[in-house]
């Protein structure tokens, strides 16, 4: 099974490194993700205080955001301080929006725990449950192999199971792939971060209720704390992934931080029991020290130097509960980081670490509240706005003008694997594009509509350039909100370039889109995305490592170039094509 696997994950890598064809599932493309209602209404939201009177100055606070607004080497998308129960601040940065939801990633995982703990409070499930018996395991082979495998061992990511992340692109039956895996290490004997344990919990949740986790969780979690919208995306068999895809709200994160730092107790009434919670949040196993400065409890991270709980999602996905303080702080963002490496967390340690003892209550400060608000404010767009003075905005419309009607095809050859929802999205979903064939333009007054018609689909974005303008797009049935922000510059050779920045508001992804004119009538077009090539490089190759013990020899696991790998990476995330104008 687990040479299966491999093999088929790099016949995957191998398909999407090659730029001639599009690319070809391993497993059948099913569409996951819904489209996100716009201007939804937070149910049971939180009341706001002033900082200082929940003992916090807001000449605090506004550091702390200033901090992270200046640090270059994140890309946060919003953030939100309670104390108490109460928010404090709150801010959304660049063209992120506060009306959408916001992919989780693996913070979803911390979520599934909690299922688990209610089974556990309602004496339908225990934590030295084994696996052999919940799932009636009959193979005699399986039984022997998985004998001491528990609901502990999957909580605490001590399984070291084979079976990992890039089972969920190559392998239909997760389940069935799970239970069929050997280990690598002896069970329970060392931390080793697998999604798949946490999808297994969600197996275990549907085999014990009879219901799915999302279902289970309706009456227990999301209707008593107000959730009314949300989504979980689904395996290929239909359960929810457990470890990741769900889409929450921040203040919807932020309740459920703010449940488990309460004991469970919600609006008076007790949801999961404070002993579970105890134990989930406490330590029960050391991770390495390239995960960050967080041990691990069940399917959470606890803090080794501080009494404080996360749950944590790729690139940013943040709910930090301080139980010694009673702060809790929810945040998104597009960080290049898998766990806890970022910059925001050297930041937050500077503000809310251990030393940080905040009072009970302080003098209200209307001037230094007044500061805070406005920079609260000016989060949002504060790096996505443009100020044009009359002669500015003339030239901008001619340059717009200019482009008005025309459009610039691609070679076959050179983009069949490029699209415009960025690869790191195409990968986790499933859904690949089928090649670029043309960009095109229609001019508003100080705005364009960008074209981009795609082997299979078309997708239209307004383009803004005095601030960003908002569209939806549909990747094969999956719908995303984006934001588009324009502008014009010119290169080293004096060619005029249109760049466009466009956030996948409802994800971690940005992506660059820079155009640049030539005199030949043709164009150059360049594609980023952040988060970008330094993160799944160091994924690929650590995959590409385990793939070549196990003897599975194709040409992508080859050594004899040491920039290889950089250079098959940096094409697929950073390609450059060719346009041609149609006459």
């Amino acid at each position: 099974m687990e040479r299966k696997n491999y093999s088929n994950a790099v016949r995957l890598l191998a398909r999407i490194f090659d730029r001639r064809v599009s690319t070809e599932t391993i497993i059948p493309y099913y569409p996951q993700k819904v489209a996100c209602a716009e201007g939804h209404v937070i149910s049971q939201p939180f009341p706001r205080t002033s900082p200082e009177a929940q003992g916090i100055s807001s000449s605090y606070l506004h550091q702390f955001l200033s901090q992270l607004e200046a640090e270059s080497s994140l890309d946060m998308h919003n953030i939100m301080i309670l104390r108490n129960g109460c928010v404090i601040s709150e801010g959304w940065f660049g063209a992120r929006r506060s009306d959408l939801w916001h992919i989780s990633y693996s913070l979803t995982k911390s979520v599934t725990a909690l299922a688990i703990g209610m089974l556990i409070d309602e004496k339908k499930l225990s934590l030295d449950d084994r696996l052999i018996d919940i799932f009636n395991m009959r193979s005699g082979i399986l039984r022997l192999m998985k004998a001491s495998f528990t609901v502990r061992h999957l909580m605490t990511m001590s399984t070291g199971i084979a079976f990992n992340e890039t089972g969920s692109v190559t392998d239909e039956d997760w389940q069935a792939a799970y239970l069929e895996s050997v280990s690598l290490f002896e069970t329970g004997s060392k931390f080793a971060y697998n999604s798949m344990n946490t999808y297994m919990l969600a197996c275990i949740v549907k085999e014990v209720s009879g219901m799915d986790v999302d279902d289970y969780l309706m009456s227990r979690l999301w209707e008593p704390l107000g959730i009314t919208q949300h989504h979980w995306e689904k395996s290929p068999t239909g359960i929810s992934k457990g470890g990741w895809g769900l889409y929450l709200y921040p203040e919807d994160a932020a309740k459920i931080g703010q449940l488990v730092l309460s004991g469970g107790v919600w609006n008076g009434k007790q949801l999961i029991s404070k002993e579970f919670l105890d134990e989930a949040t406490t330590f029960k196993i050391t991770t390495p020290e390239s995960c960050g400065d967080f041990n691990y409890g069940y399917q959470t991270w606890v803090g080794r130097n501080q009494n404080s709980f996360l749950f944590n999602g790729m690139f940013g996905q943040n709910v930090i509960g301080f139980k010694d303080t009673g702060i809790v702080i929810v945040s998104n963002a597009g960080n290049d980081e898998l766990f806890q490496q970022s910059a925001f967390f050297t930041i937050l340690k500077k503000y809310f670490g251990p030393e940080y003892i905040p009072s009970d209550s302080l003098d209200e400060n209307p001037a230094e509240l007044k500061k805070l608000r406005d920079l609260e404010s000016s989060l949002y767009l504060s790096r996505k706005k443009a100020d044009f003075s009359f002669t500015q905005k003339l030239k901008l419309k001619k340059q717009i003008s200019s482009l008005s009607g025309k459009r610039w095809s691609f070679s076959n050859e050179t983009a069949a694997s490029i699209g415009l929802l960025p690869l790191y999205s195409q990968a986790l979903q499933n859904n690949y594009t089928k090649g670029l064939l043309s960009i095109g333009f229609t001019a508003g007054k100080y705005s364009l509509e960008a074209e981009f018609v795609e082997a299979d689909e078309t997708h239209k974005i307004t383009v803004g350039f005095m601030q960003p303008a908002y569209s939806t797009i549909v990747c094969h049935n999956e719908p995303y909100h984006v934001s588009c922000f324009g502008r014009f510059a010119t290169d080293e050779d004096n060619r005029q370039v249109l760049i466009l920045d466009i956030a996948f508001c409802e994800t971690a992804s940005d992506r660059t889109v820079k155009i640049y004119f030539r005199t030949d009538n043709r164009i150059d077009v360049s594609f980023t995305e952040r988060p970008g090539k330094e993160y799944l490089y160091s994924g690929i190759e650590n995959f590409l490592e385990a793939a070549a013990k196990k003897r599975i020899i194709e040409q992508l696991t080859t050594k004899a170039d040491p920039g290889y790998l950089h250079y098959k990476v940096q094409q697929a995330l950073e390609p450059t094509i060719t346009g041609t104008a149609d006459r």
